[in-house]
């Protein structure tokens, strides 16, 4: 093998994970932290409040419905503008303003809009991402950095227990 075929193959190794896939990831691992951080705790904190669980149900089945139809308006959406990123940061903006906003508010009401708020971001963000990542991979290398994003997430999803407990 030519010094030059070696130089590519080594080029090519180091291409798997771009700039964009390793921020995503990031950014992915630290939102997911702060998720686990506070949703675990935060039926105990709303039964504290006297809110019962059907409605604590309630406002969190809803805030899941509401990011499930997100995912399908904001994939159509970037599908035709081709500006993921805008989605993406935008997704994922809302979703960390919304959550430290919970603890100023005590009114299921306003609990359930920012829940919602959260779970929106979470709508907005998901499918641009996974297009993004679509995009900087290569269809050799698209299953491992599809692992290698959901690894990331997972490890934030088990950190943010650890740090809450």
């Amino acid at each position: 093998m030519s010094k030059k075929s070696r130089l590519n193959k080594k080029n090519n190794k180091k291409k798997i994970y771009t700039k964009n896939i390793w921020l995503l990831s990031w950014i992915s691992f630290f939102t997911d932290i702060s998720s686990e951080l506070i949703f675990p705790i935060l039926p105990i904190y709303l039964q504290s409040l006297g809110i019962t669980s059907v409605t604590i149900g309630a406002i969190d089945s809803f805030a899941n419905l509401f990011a499930g139809f997100l995912k399908y308006i904001s994939g159509a959406i970037t599908d035709k503008t081709k500006n993921q990123i805008a989605f993406v940061r935008f997704g994922y903006t809302i979703s960390a303003i919304s959550k430290p906003l919970l603890v100023f508010f005590q009114h299921p009401l306003m609990i359930w809009i920012l829940r919602s708020i959260d779970r929106a971001g979470k709508g907005i963000r998901t499918t641009p991402r996974d297009a993004l990542l679509t995009l900087e991979s290569k269809p050799e290398n698209r299953g491992q950095v599809f692992g290698f994003h959901r690894s990331m997430d997972s490890l934030g999803a088990t950190i943010g227990p650890i740090i809450a407990v």
